[in-house]
């Protein structure tokens, strides 16, 4: 297996991980309200820090579904990657050593997507490869355009002499 499919593998297992976990957290927000609300480590944080457990679990949940499309998708994802690291890292001073090997694991995995890339199929490639397709058209446009003017000029040079 190329180092691409296996960036494109690790890609989709992080992001449906991040789909299931928000699903789980909107299948029943009871709990992670109440594994919020007892930790509490996030109240004194800019941003987060006034929202209430309730609000918390929603807001993680829903980042969490819209991190794992995009993942799965392929798009911005070293941008993505990077926020993982620093939602997983941000986790650890959330809840300690609490499920520490799942938080563990998602850092690594989106460590290796941030510094590696995304892999095969990702939509940021296909995206870069249109923006390449279409610079290289208009310089080929220009080109003809600058070719034109000149046949032009020499000819009109031609004419005078």
């Amino acid at each position: 297996m190329t180092e691409k499919r296996r960036l494109l593998l690790l890609r989709l297992v992080l992001g449906c991980y991040f789909l299931w976990r928000s699903w789980d957290m909107l299948g029943n927000p009871r709990q992670t309200t109440e594994i919020l609300a007892t930790t509490g480590n996030w109240s004194a944080w800019p941003l987060i820090g006034q929202m209430r457990p309730l609000e918390m679990t929603f807001t993680v949940a829903f980042a969490l579904f819209g991190l794992g499309i995009f993942l799965m998708g392929g798009l911005l994802v070293r941008l993505l990657s990077t926020a993982t690291v620093v939602f997983a890292l941000m986790s650890f001073a959330i809840f300690g050593l609490n499920s520490w090997l799942s938080h563990a694991l998602v850092l690594a995995a989106a460590l290796v997507i941030m510094l590696r890339g995304g892999g095969a199929g990702t939509m940021d490639a296909a995206l870069g490869a249109m923006q390449r397709r279409t610079l290289e058209r208009e310089a080929e446009r220009e080109a003809a355009r600058l070719a034109d003017w000149s046949l032009k000029e020499q000819d009109a040079s031609g004419a005078s002499a």
